[in-house]
């Protein structure tokens, strides 16, 4: 089952049309230590994980729309339809002039995603081009179960990048949840080779 919250988000920043994946350049399993997005652009989002979490984590799922992708990650022995925790990475071509415009589009869509739900959207750090934040839904949406998203967005003049750590069924206690935005802090904008 796909994530409602990040797909919503997905949905917001696209336009009409098609675009395909980039065939070439190196594989995700290829950048070793690394999760990272390819896509038609030079310059991607790459999140460094230690040794055991980047070889927990297998892609299951990309997709392309008008120039916005996405690619997510689950531990192995779980699927789209069980998964307990995900790593995306997404890009969307569409240009925000800053993060605090950016803000206010995450937390309109999350009240409107979840008005009728009992939602927390927390803004961890913010600066003119980078915004963080974690959302908890501890009750869960409709036929979602409760979870939190920890995610970071870094605007550039090309689009922006979004890196997530979500997990369901159980939130995140305060340990865990500082644990991934000091992951997600070190993502890092790098040319693509």
């Amino acid at each position: 089952m796909y994530k409602l919250f990040f797909k919503t988000a997905f949905i917001c920043f696209s336009v009409l049309g098609i675009c395909a994946l980039d065939a070439g350049g190196r594989t995700d399993a290829e950048v070793s230590g690394y999760l990272s997005l390819e896509y038609n652009f030079n310059e991607k989002l790459l999140l460094p994980l230690q040794e055991a979490d980047f070889n927990r984590f297998q892609l299951i799922h990309k997709a392309s729309v008008s120039g916005s992708y996405v690619h997510e990650w689950i531990p192995t022995g779980q699927d789209l339809t069980n998964w307990k925790e995900m790593v995306t990475i997404m890009f969307n071509r569409r240009v925000v002039p800053n993060a605090s415009d950016l803000e206010k589009v995450m937390k309109e869509t999350s009240k409107m995603t979840y008005r009728d739900s009992e939602y927390h959207f927390t803004t961890v750090y913010k600066d003119r081009s980078d915004l963080i934040y974690i959302l908890e839904v501890p009750n869960g949406h409709q036929t979602f179960p409760p979870y939190t998203s920890v995610m970071r967005h870094v605007i550039t003049s090309k689009g922006v990048h979004s890196v997530s750590y979500e997990r369901q069924h159980e939130l995140l206690n305060d340990a865990e949840k500082e644990l991934w935005v000091e992951k997600l802090k070190h993502a890092s904008l790098e040319p693509k080779i």
